[in-house]
């Protein structure tokens, strides 16, 4: 990370950002479980893939040893056409069924049974001229992950197995066959068990997010409780009249702050930016950025100042502050290319905050780009010389954070 101020930059990983209700409940449409069925069902396509090619190398070979070609070719045609319709079929399901996998475990067991029938004793075990273990190998996933009960998967084990060696202990390798039984069932326990797993983290991934999403949704209904209640506060004194000139001053002054707050939370952007930063003594942190994004509306940007709803921006400085906030923005618009802008704040301690701007832009290396006059200056120099801390930290296809803190001291 560079530091542009010379002062200490810290860098810290960007939390969730706020989002609206809707947006919350776009996300969840594609849940954590789903993309864990969606890996499993990858999972089942490529090892179909992988032995359709298998078996499609092993065609000439086999047509020419097998004890009946005929009955060779056609079960081969068979299993290319049953791997291809049930890979499309789960690929458009996007999960593995019950039904998928009862189906490919009987047509495995069909053409396991079947290799007496085209096939010598010694060409049963260790050979594709019989690939009867290899289809049943690629039904072991199907069916460990398609089927979620554990008894179900058990069983289907148990009858994969027990077809095979039926027909393969009788063989010049019948200790062979024994092994190629025991890898048929561990290979559906381990299927089933890495599914169950993935399955159970997706769905408490699921949970966590819905818990989240309700737990914003509380955090947005209480900061409108909030902004109410300050307002109300302040427009109940308003009501009554005062003799007090230095005091009806001071209200007026704090309803005008209200105005804007309650405009800027609604997302008016036709606050000035001097609103922000004459109205107030010291004002707060949440205003200033409001200003700075207010004509920034062609960006995606997300403002994140939930954390630092009561911080303040010296007021000798928030002009500087705001300009340097709209300098980087005009940044991103003119180079970055970003797809999403974040402005998040954070906070160090009870006085000192910390505002990060960050894009997934292009991004550039900051050994070897020289910084232009924006950053260099009106967002380092100018804010270094007023006591604050920026921190560069960007690689090419990176994007890019700058990140400014606040100077110690009230």
């Amino acid at each position: 990370m560079r530091t542009l101020s010379g002062g200490p930059g810290a860098e810290f990983a960007v939390p969730a950002q706020t989002r609206s209700d809707t947006c919350i409940a776009d996300e969840a449409a594609d849940s954590v479980s789903r993309r864990a069925e969606r890996a499993v069902v990858i999972a089942v396509v490529a090892i179909r893939a992988t032995f359709c090619a298998q078996l499609a190398l092993a065609v000439p070979h086999g047509l020419t040893n097998s004890t009946s070609p005929r009955l060779f070719g056609l079960l081969s045609m068979l299993a290319l056409a049953e791997s291809s319709t049930l890979a499309a079929f789960a690929w458009r399901r996007r999960r593995i069924t019950a039904a998928a996998a009862i189906a490919d475990l009987a047509f495995a067991c069909l053409v396991i049974a079947a290799e007496p029938l085209y096939s010598s004793p010694a060409d049963r075990v260790g050979t594709w001229v019989a690939w009867g273990f290899g289809a049943g190998c690629a039904a072991t996933l199907t069916v460990g992950t398609g089927l979620r009960r554990r008894r179900d998967a058990g069983a289907a084990a148990a009858v994969l197995a027990a077809v095979y060696l039926a027909v393969s202990a009788a063989t010049p390798h019948p200790a062979t066959a024994v092994v190629n039984s025991v890898a048929l069932v561990g290979f559906i326990a381990a299927a089933h068990l890495v599914a169950a797993f993935l399955r159970e983290l997706a769905a408490i991934a699921d949970q966590a997010r819905a818990a989240a999403a309700r737990a914003a949704q509380e955090a947005e209904r209480e900061r409108q409780r909030r902004l109410l209640h300050d307002q109300a506060t302040v427009l109940a004194l308003l009501s009554h009249r005062h003799d007090d000139p230095v005091l009806e001053a001071s209200l007026r002054i704090q309803a005008a702050a209200a105005s804007r707050r309650v405009r800027s939370f609604l997302g008016d952007t036709r606050i000035a930016e001097a609103d922000v930063v004459l109205s107030e003594d010291r004002p707060l942190l949440v205003d200033v950025v409001a200003a700075a994004v207010a004509d920034f509306t062609d960006l995606p940007i997300t403002v994140n100042t939930d954390l630092v709803p009561h911080s303040r921006v010296p007021s000798d400085a928030a002009e500087l502050l705001l300009g340097a906030i709209r300098t980087l923005l005009h940044n991103v618009r003119r180079h970055a290319k970003a797809t999403t802008v974040t402005l998040h704040g954070d906070l160090i301690d009870d006085d000192r905050w910390e505002l990060s701007i960050i894009d997934d832009g292009a991004g550039f290396d900051p050994a070897t780009t020289p910084v232009g006059y924006g950053l260099s200056t009106q967002a380092g120099r100018a804010l270094t010389d007023a006591g604050f801390a920026v921190a560069l930290d960007s690689a090419p296809g990176e994007g890019t954070r700058i990140t400014i803190t606040a100077p110690e001291g009230p």
